[in-house]
This record gives structure tokens, sequence and C-alpha cells, in this order.
């Protein structure tokens, strides 16, 4: 490790990196299965849970928002591991360890050991980064990539800078670059903005140009076999349910990116402030450029992402914007290093890190508090209901059956959910049709991560009495008696 100023030669730096790696890997695998995996979860389980690769393009992938890596991610862990919520949830929290360490080497790479631990605290301790260390979905495996595409980006950069044509670092970058684009979507636009700013440098450099479009090329042609499905998957019509963008919305992601709290919101906006205007003396070009680069990685992604979702239609949501988080850990670091002496550096990314769990577990009790909808809840109350009343019907209101039947298969119970799109009044008829053909004494209608219409649920009093009604987060488990003859 290359350190300057009052830990040169020392290994102070690494320890603490090493202490912040430790507490990261306990916060992120602690309490895998505390929450009950909810719907984003539980749908990529089951468009990865198939038995070849080709079945999980063909039924997952293909009719999805998202392109194949994750789905394959998760496919090889569900085949050769299984496909308890823990094992589901580990790889992002793998990427999320590997994420500390990552943002530490970038924070090298660009300033200086400083920025990197200050930043590897920030990270550590971030509710953003834990949250999504600890969930089923991409947006852990890409943060993790943004970081490497990112840094492999810089470093091809900074030699080419320097007038050497470095064949070694171009592959390596082709790979990251194409393995984040088949990661998400918005992992694509990063990439493009990445090669973009490559060219912009070397566009007056031929023969370094050549290098940056070849590949360019190179990513293009790793990413083409996805194109067809690509193209498919933006035929099918989807309802968004994504807020309008406004301004309000851009202060909810100023507020996701920050530790999801507002004061952490406010302190980051005056520190980006004042790493933007500062200019420390003997500030070397490296160094403004690096500032720069942290800049654009923050700003034009998001500014693109808005402008998007305002000209074609609503698609954003927080975790969208997870690829420019690194961004903004890093300049909230910089800001700090040019703040805090650098001896203390080592204690202050302590401190900081510190202070955001503690926070996290004293005032917002992350480890307790139920956050995600409660599928795992409402299945256990179906199972009690089915035991109790043996030849109940079973119907729902869920994107699919199977997401409930995860849980009754682990509770060991014999219902199961066949009927999971009722929820509209003009299903009404077809809910007859059903009781008319098993007879039952009693229903147990499940609700989750969707609402059923008023006068679906009216309909239903009028076939049959509610009983009892449990409501839960993001679910409702609801037991209705038909009238006797």
């Amino acid at each position: 490790m290359d350190l300057q100023g009052p830990f040169a030669g020392s290994r102070t730096p690494l320890l603490v990196l090493i202490v912040l790696l430790v507490i990261g890997a306990s916060t992120r695998l602690h309490g895998l299965e505390v929450q009950s995996l909810w719907n984003d979860e539980l749908s990529h389980w089951g468009k990865s849970n198939h038995p070849t690769v080709s079945q999980v393009i063909e039924k997952g992938a293909k009719r999805d928002r998202h392109p194949l890596g994750y789905r394959l991610l998760l496919h090889g862990v569900i085949r050769h591991l299984g496909d308890s919520p823990t094992l589901l949830r580990l790889p992002s929290a793998l990427a999320g360890i590997l994420s500390i360490a990552l943002i530490f080497w970038l924070g090298l790479a660009l300033f200086s050991w400083r920025e990197g631990l200050l930043a590897a605290g920030l990270l550590t301790g971030s509710w953003t980064a834990l949250f999504y260390g600890q969930e089923a979905t991409p947006y852990s495996v890409l943060l993790m990539l943004s970081m490497l595409s990112f840094l492999a980006a810089w470093k091809l950069a900074m030699q080419l800078q320097g007038g050497s044509m470095p064949a070694a670092m171009a592959v390596v970058y082709v790979l990251t670059a194409a393995v984040t684009c088949h990661t998400h979507y918005y992992g694509v636009l990063l990439i493009g903005l990445q090669l973009a700013g490559l060219a912009l440098i070397t566009l007056k450099q031929p023969r370094k140009l050549a290098v940056v479009m070849t590949c360019a090329l190179a990513i293009a042609l790793l990413f083409a076999p996805w194109v067809p499905f690509l193209l498919d998957q933006l035929a099918i019509e989807r309802s968004g349910g994504f807020p309008d963008p406004n301004l309000l919305l851009a202060w909810q992601v100023m507020v996701f990116l920050n530790h999801g709290s507002v004061v952490a919101a406010v302190a980051a906006l005056i520190l980006l402030a004042y790493v933007v205007v500062s200019r420390t003396h003997g500030d070397q070009p490296a160094a403004i450029l690096a500032k720069q680069a942290l800049l654009a990685w923050l700003l034009l992604p998001s500014l693109l992402l808005f402008a998007v979702a305002l000209l074609y239609k609503p698609m954003l949501a927080d975790r969208h914007f997870m690829i420019v988080l690194p961004a903004m850990v890093l300049l909230l670091a910089r800001a700090l290093a040019l703040l805090i002496p650098g001896r203390w550096v080592p204690l202050a990314a302590l401190a900081l890190c510190a202070a955001l769990l503690a926070e996290l577990v004293l005032s917002r009790d992350y480890y307790s508090r139920l956050t995600r909808q409660q599928f795992r809840q409402a299945a256990v109350l179906m199972d009690q209901y089915a035991r109790q009343h043996p030849g109940a019907l079973v119907l729902a209101y869920a994107w699919s059956g199977s997401y409930l039947n995860y849980y009754l298969e682990r509770l060991g119970s014999e219902s199961r959910v066949r009927h999971a799109g009722l929820g509209h009044e003009r299903q009404l008829p077809q809910v007859d049709r059903l009781i008319d053909r098993a007879d039952p004494k009693q229903i147990i209608y499940v609700s989750a991560h969707r609402r059923p219409r008023l006068a679906f649920l009216q309909g239903l009093e009028q076939r049959a009495t509610l009983l009892q009604e449990h409501i839960l987060l993001g679910a409702t488990v609801r037991l209705y008696e038909r009238p006797g003859e």
C-alpha cells in the first residue's frame, strides 16, 4: 500500500480497513433470515428456479425487466447450494462485503488512503448499502460492479494518459464492463458514460482513441447475444407503478443515498458544496480529474435517468440510483479528508462507521423491526387456518401463487395457492365457479404485495361471512365462513 503523510510506513490504515471489513461482514451476514422474502425477492427466485439455463432465459429473464446476469447467479446458487432465504441473499451480502474493500481501493487510486479509509467507513455503516446487501435482488451486486468497472476504467485512463498502450487493463475493463451490463440495464447506462468519458480524454490522440473504440466494440459484442431478448422485453407493455419524476423524488433519492436519513442528506449537501468549491493548495491534476470524474459519475446517470423518466414514462425507484452511490460516498470522503487532519483519519473512519451503525440498531431497530412484505407470516396464518379447517378453499391475490407456496412448502403444509390472481370484481363469477366446484365451508383469502379492489372484498362478504382478518406488513389474511345449508 502506497502511504503518504503521518502513517507513511505504518500498517494502521490496513488494520483499520480489516476491522471495517470484519464489521461489514458481521452486519451483512447477521440476520439474513430475520425478514421475510418479499415480492421482488421471490420474483427473482421464481425466475431463476429452473432446471436449465435455457429455461431460465425463456421462462425467467426473457419475461422480466432485467438482463440475464443476476438470474444466472441465483440459478447457480439454487442448483448447487439451495434456495433458503439465507442462501438466496448470500450473493448480495458477499458483494456488499467486497464493496467495502473496493471503495477503499477506489479512494486510494483516485486520491489517497485517507479518502479510501473514510469512504470504507461510510459505506460499512450505510443503511443503503446494508439494506440491499441483505436482499436477494441485483442491487448490491450492481453496486460492487459499478465500482469495479469504474476502477478498471480509471486505471485504463491513467495508463492511456501516461503514454502506454494498456492491453491487459483494456481486457480487464472489457470483462468487468460486460458483466456490469448483463447485471442490470442501468449498468449499461453507466458503462456507456464511462466509454464516453474515455473517448473524450483520448479524442485528439487517434491511437489511444482506437483502444477505447476497440473496448467499446468488444463490450457491445459481448452484450449483443442478449439484444434480441432486450427487444422482446421492450415489446411487453407493463404497468410501471413508479412515481412521476419531480423535485420531491430527487430529494428522496438524496436521502436514500445518504443512509436513508434527512439529517445525513443535509450534511451531505453541505459537504458536496464544500468539495465542489474547494481548491486545495498543491492539488495535482490527477486529483482534480478524479473529483471531476466523481461528479460526472454522480450527476450524469442521475440526470439521464430523470430525463428518460420525464420524457418517456415514469420508471424510477430509489434503488436504481445504486449505480451512483459510490460516487456520493467518495465525494463525501474527499470533503472529510480535506477537513480532518491525516493522523485522525483512521479513528474518524471507525467513528463514522460506529455512529451510523449505532443509529441503525438503536434508533431504527434495524435487525428487529419488520421492513419487508410478510409473505412468510401470511403463509404461517394460511397454514394454521388450513389445518383448523380441512377442505377450506384457498384464494389469493399475488403476482404468483408460488411466492406463497415457497413458504408453505417450508412449513410442511399440505395447502397450496392455485388461484393467485383474484382481486377484481370482474373475477367474482370465477370465484363462484370455484365455490360451486369445491363447496367449501370456509374460504381462506390472502393478498400479498397487491391490494384487492374494495368491490371484490364486498363481493366475497356477500358470499361468506368474514370471521377473522390479519393485517400484516404488505399482506392481509382473511378467513371467511359460508352460511350453512
